[in-house]
Parts: structure tokens; C-alpha cells; sequence
């Protein structure tokens, strides 16, 4: 009797150990995070990071003037999480980069990208080229949607004109069409408002409101000659030029 109750306590006892040597292998394959919550799995393997990743972008203007000063550039702010934790350690240089900025064209700059820490990431964004430009931010494979940014040129920097016919008969009905152009340091057109004058002869009209960066005017003779077409930017004749035509008899 005594040898049957130890076989049964030894068999009972056994049963236990072996239970409370299975329990810890139960959480393999789990991560804490706090709170009793377990962190996302993670599985992005386009970038060389791990993980659920959330993405947010934010710009700091919406709108620009065009320049290649990277100090004078468009602030961008991306904020990076994975399962709600800050990411910290993205490679934002390199040919392992797994975090980087990125722009629908090839004329627009994003320079200076900066972990600045706590998954802040920052870049500033630049374009010579005036118009809409759509940036994102990307971690991995995760893209957040595109932000718009909408460049404008700068002051008027420079003027070309032609006359569409160097000679014409002075009739008065015979006309010359001269083409004005006003663009800025960069060659982006813009608007700007142009006065135009001669020595001899109309034209018509002799202000112009130049919208989108150029414009046309007529000129016209009754009187025999070469006319001098001046023409000037307002205000102050920041930029003028002179474009010349010879008005005579037909032989």
C-alpha cells in the first residue's frame, strides 16, 4: 500500500514539473509593449525595415517662390511610427536608405534630409521651375499620399523681342507684329506690364498687361523711315530694349 500512494505521488509530482516546464514556451513569439499590449508583427521587406510603419507628412507653406537656395526652401516634416512607437533608427542616406522624400519631377531639389530624432525626419525642397510640385514621404514600402506646393517666379529678370516683318510699306495698313517676352532669373514666364514707344509711326497699343509671359503689339507707318521701337519695363525701365524697322516704298 505504502509503495502504490509514493508511486502515485511520484507520477503526480512529475505531471507538474513538466507542466511548469511547457508555461514559459506558451508567450514565445510575442513582444511586449506596455500596458499588456503586444507589438504589431512586423514584415516590410522592401526597405530593410521590419514592421507595421505609419508615415505622416506635413509641409510648413503651401506656396513658394522658385529659387535654388536650399536655406530658402519648403520645410518638410515627416513624422515616422511603427505599432504607434517612434522609429529612430531609418537610414536616410546610402544605398541602404530605408526613409527618403520624393518628388513627381526631376527639376525640383530636396536636400539636407535630417533624422532629427524622436522619428522626426526633415528636408527642405526647392524648385527652379515655377508651377505645382507633389512631394511624399516614404519608409519602406509605406508612401504617404502626395502634398502640393505651388511655385511662383520671381521679378521680371529678363526681355526678348521680335518684329514679324523688318520692313514694311508706308501705307498705314501694312503692319509689323512685335512678340514680347518677360521672364525671371530663371527663364520662368511671368507677368509684368511693358510700354512701348517709337520715333515715327503708331502702335498699337503702346502699355501692355503682360499675363502669362508675353504679349503682341502692332506697329504701323505712314511716314518713310527706320523706327526705332523702344521698349521698356514698368515702372522704372528696370529693363529695356530697342527693336528697329525699316519702313519704305515698295520698289
Amino acid at each position: 500500500m505504502t509503495k502504490k500512494i509514493g508511486a502515485k505521488l511520484y507520477t503526480l509530482l512529475a505531471a507538474l514539473l513538466f507542466a511548469a516546464w511547457l508555461l514559459p514556451l506558451s508567450g514565445c513569439g510575442q513582444q511586449s509593449s506596455g500596458g499588456g499590449s503586444t507589438f504589431p508583427p512586423i514584415n516590410d521587406t522592401s526597405g530593410g525595415i521590419v514592421g507595421a510603419i505609419e508615415v505622416t507628412l506635413s509641409v510648413n507653406v503651401t506656396t513658394a517662390s522658385v529659387s535654388d537656395n536650399a536655406g530658402a526652401g519648403v520645410l518638410l516634416d515627416a513624422y515616422v511610427t511603427v505599432g504607434g512607437r517612434a522609429k529612430t533608427d531609418l537610414i536616410i542616406t546610402g544605398s541602404n536608405a530605408n526613409f527618403g522624400f520624393i518628388v513627381n519631377n526631376t527639376t525640383s531639389v530636396i536636400g539636407g534630409v535630417t533624422n532629427v530624432g524622436d522619428g522626426h525626419y526633415t528636408a527642405k525642397l526647392t524648385s527652379t521651375l515655377a508651377g505645382k510640385v507633389f512631394v511624399s514621404a516614404k519608409a519602406g514600402s509605406v508612401e504617404t499620399g502626395a502634398v502640393s506646393v505651388s511655385f511662383t517666379p520671381l521679378a521680371i529678370d529678363g526681355m526678348t523681342f521680335t518684329a514679324s516683318k523688318s520692313q514694311i510699306a508706308p501705307d498705314g495698313a501694312d503692319s509689323s507684329v512685335i512678340s514680347i517676352t518677360i521672364k525671371d532669373k530663371y527663364g520662368n514666364p511671368v507677368d509684368g506690364n511693358i510700354s512701348l514707344s517709337s520715333n515715327i509711326g503708331t502702335i498699337s497699343p503702346t502699355t501692355l498687361a503682360i499675363v502669362g509671359g508675353s504679349a503682341t503689339a502692332s506697329f504701323s507707318s505712314t511716314v518713310e523711315g527706320r523706327a526705332d521701337i523702344t521698349i521698356n519695363t514698368v515702372p522704372a525701365s528696370a529693363i529695356t530694349g530697342t527693336v528697329s524697322i525699316l519702313v519704305i516704298k515698295p520698289l
